[in-house]
């Protein structure tokens, strides 16, 4: 695992090489990134190559994807204007990213193309427009009554994304999304209000709805969360994550209280519930306590 930098820290090189050794498991089980990125004030380009091989099994972790290979490419461009009395800079960007399974075959493919506005009081808005190229080579189960059924699907959706000053004790979020999702329709809407009264404490409620139509049938999803976050001093923070899925009818919360005793070594204690919101039964639970310490040579 390495991090090289380079040009004034301008140049960023990153990598990392994982293998594991699991038991009935004996084929390739290894997981690599290179990662190369430059960054100044008016532009922004990245390159990203990485792999995850069909036995790689990290056990405590996670792989969002297996049994792949990923390559991305992204860049951006801010020009300032020369009057900035409200306009920071503007905002151009484009992305391209492509996912092939270990014979070369395309499984997704994605590019994206972005213009937006950041102004002085830190605010912003922004435009995406994102075609991507999916192929399924089973059977999708979006919802337990709706399969999406093997084939290739190509889409376009838009997206308007606009967020206030978090510098201010009351800020928010909103983003827009339409278009086309799969071999049918969707739009979508998120937003969040953040409320900070104070240095101490820090109130963030979220919002997410979309609603889906489909040749198989339509649905909605609703999804929301609040975020607590008290801070009793620099060194002790106390935050809590409460989510309703509306969808699965359940109920979850994250609480997690975090004491730095010393710079870089922490103390974590963590706390997890999930309910279902019919039956008031019981999903799971669990605690989970973490203890870092930074020896210094």
């Amino acid at each position: 695992d390495t991090l090289l930098r380079f040009f004034d820290r301008k140049l960023d090189v990153s990598a990392y090489m994982l293998g594991t050794e699991t038991p009935g498991l004996e084929g390739p089980s290894q997981a690599r990134l290179l990662d190369a990125a430059w960054r100044d004030d008016d532009f922004t380009i990245v390159g990203r190559y990485e792999t995850v091989q069909p036995d790689f099994n990290p056990e405590v972790g996670y792989v969002r994807r297996d049994d792949m290979t990923h390559y991305l490419g992204e860049g951006s461009w801010q020009p300032r204007p020369r009057n900035r009395t409200r306009i920071r800079n503007y905002e151009f960007g484009f992305g391209a990213d492509l996912f092939q399974d270990p014979a070369g075959r395309t499984e997704t493919e994605e590019q994206t193309l972005s213009a937006g506005i950041a102004f002085q009081d830190s605010s912003g808005l922004a435009f995406a427009a994102t075609n991507t190229f999916d192929r399924l080579t089973e059977p999708f189960p979006i919802r337990p009554t709706i399969v999406i059924p093997v084939g290739d699907y190509q889409y376009q959706r838009y997206s308007l994304d606009y967020s206030s000053n978090r510098g201010r004790g009351l800020s928010g979020n909103v983003k827009l999304g339409a278009g086309e999702f799969w071999d049918g329709r969707s739009w979508s809407a998120d937003g969040g209000i953040e409320h900070r009264p104070n240095y101490h404490l820090d109130l963030n409620l979220t919002f997410g709805r979309n609603q889906v139509y489909l040749p198989y049938g339509d649905f909605s999803t609703t999804l929301i969360g609040l975020r607590f976050l008290y801070a009793f001093t620099s060194n002790a923070f106390f935050n809590s994550f409460l989510q309703y899925n509306a969808t699965t009818n359940e109920f979850s919360a994250n609480t997690r209280l975090n004491i730095i005793h010393r710079p870089l070594s922490d103390l974590y204690v963590v706390y997890n519930e999930q309910r279902s919101t019919v039956s008031r039964a019981l999903l799971g639970r669990g605690v989970t306590v973490k203890f870092t310490n930074l020896f210094d040579f």
